[in-house]
């Protein structure tokens, strides 16, 4: 059951988008880029709707974890920056799990050890969603 109707959960989405300043490179998008880009946004919508997603006054995303572990019940992800993206640099280019675990602890400065614990199909997923929404547009 939502918390948040639809229609405040896009306005929401909106100020997120502006703080981050999302949106710049959509028109450059291909059909692939562009249908990436629309799910990671449902997943925000979802998230935003659910309470688990909020924009605080200092313009960083206070994601509730949907699956608390290790006592963390929630995380913050600051506008990501040159430093997260580097975090994946150091595994290779078929690590991708890896690369998801370093990005995400960067982004979110919890240890990868902790991150390694969160739950994939939930708390993953929707992180990513925002984080990739971020870096693709």
């Amino acid at each position: 059951m939502s918390v948040i109707d639809r229609e405040t959960a896009e306005l929401e989405y909106e100020k997120f988008c502006k703080a981050w300043k999302i949106g710049r490179k959509v028109k450059r998008m291909n059909a692939e880029e562009l249908e990436q880009y629309d799910a990671q946004k449902e997943i925000i919508l979802d998230c935003i709707m659910d309470g688990m997603l909020s924009l605080d006054e200092h313009d960083v995303l206070q994601y509730r974890m949907d699956e608390p572990v290790s006592g963390i019940e929630s995380v913050s992800i600051a506008k990501p920056n040159f430093r997260v993206m580097k975090a994946t640099d150091k595994y290779g280019d078929n690590a991708t799990t890896s690369k998801t675990i370093a990005l995400i602890a960067a982004a979110t400065k919890q240890p990868e050890k902790l991150v390694e614990l969160f739950d994939w199909n939930t708390d993953v997923t929707n992180i990513m969603a925002v984080l990739g929404h971020f870096l693709s547009a």
